[in-house]
């Protein structure tokens, strides 16, 4: 299996990661945050164009002003939201007479029980422009579906693994992540997911009985089980993924980062940012033969709503 690993590289320069961020920090403050949109797109662009397949590199095309674009949508959309509901509730205090405090306190819960069905939408949207604006020699990326659906799903599985006291948590993520990677698609291949719950049912219950006596450390293990059931499980154009993930690599790699990240006081971010990047390049891979000639390009290029909605609420569905 090990042929199969020299398929997916990752050649990005600490050195260069630091000199984008430093230059990213100086540039936000003298512009108010303002520039952070560029930023945050020059971080995306280094670090895509830093992985290479078969020795040929991905390009992401998404634009500063796109993101910028789609925060000041979303800060809009986000106020009206609020004035709009606030308003319902106030209007409800005058018909009914209700304590305001009692007000006051049942919109903000409302609000925040919204924002958990928005940050799984959110998390779909961004994915879709974040595919919509990564290339592979010419082909770009794509997420179908629907956002809404995705974030209902979720919930909805999320309530059931708080009803199970989380015994169907390899049932929901399963379906979750079916559901996004089959609206997955390169170009006009499809994804393809047929991952089962089964193997992963048995480290679940172990971990989470293990889960209070390791302070959550044994939850690392179960994580590396599932992200090797997704990628191993997942095929698209005739091409499937070998990893290499273990519990103890993942466990070292996040551990690891939070101690750089509390001794550095911050200072770590980008070299972080390179090893979580080398990591992902060093552990999944192609198994099979890419073949191009019969994928064609997809002229539909998704919409940046999802990623200020991202930004407005600071959900940081991604690193990067």
């Amino acid at each position: 299996m090990s042929q199969f690993f020299n398929k997916i590289k990752f050649d990005g320069k600490i050195l260069t990661f630091y000199r984008i961020f430093i230059i990213n920090i100086i540039l936000s403050i003298l512009t108010l945050g303002i520039y952070s949109f560029w930023g945050k797109t020059k971080i995306r662009k280094y670090t895509v164009s830093s992985y290479k397949l078969l020795d040929e590199s991905f390009e992401y095309t998404g634009t500063g002003g796109e993101l910028c674009k789609g925060f000041l949508k979303a800060i809009l959309l986000l106020l009206i939201f609020y004035f709009i509901t606030y308003g319902i509730f106030l209007l409800f205090q005058f018909l009914f007479n209700i304590d305001k405090n009692l007000v006051m306190l049942i919109h903000t819960i409302s609000l925040y029980l919204i924002y958990f069905f928005v940050f799984f939408a959110v998390v779909y949207s961004a994915t879709r422009y974040r595919m919509s604006r990564t290339v592979w020699r010419g082909v770009r990326g794509r997420l179908k579906g629907s956002a809404i659906g995705y974030a209902v799903l979720c919930v909805k599985r999320f309530v059931l693994n708080v009803i199970t006291l989380g015994y169907l948590i390899p049932h929901s993520q399963i379906k979750t992540t079916s559901y996004m990677i089959n609206n997955m698609s390169f170009g006009n291949a499809d994804a393809d997911f047929v991952g089962t719950p089964s193997n992963l049912i048995k480290i679940n219950i172990i971990t989470l009985i293990l889960l209070p006596i390791t302070l959550g450390i044994s939850r690392f293990w179960y994580h590396a089980a599932f992200v090797k059931n997704m990628f191993e499980n997942t095929n698209i154009a005739s091409v499937t993924f070998v990893t290499r993930y273990t519990g103890f690599k993942f466990f070292f790699l996040k551990i690891t980062n939070f101690l750089l990240i509390i001794c550095t006081l911050g200072f770590a971010l980008p070299f972080i940012v390179w090893r979580n990047a080398r990591f992902f390049a060093q552990n999944v891979a192609i198994d099979g033969e890419i073949d191009t000639s019969h994928i064609l390009q997809s002229s539909v290029k998704e919409g940046v709503l999802g990623e200020g909605v991202d930004q407005a609420l600071d959900l940081e569905t991604g690193l990067i």
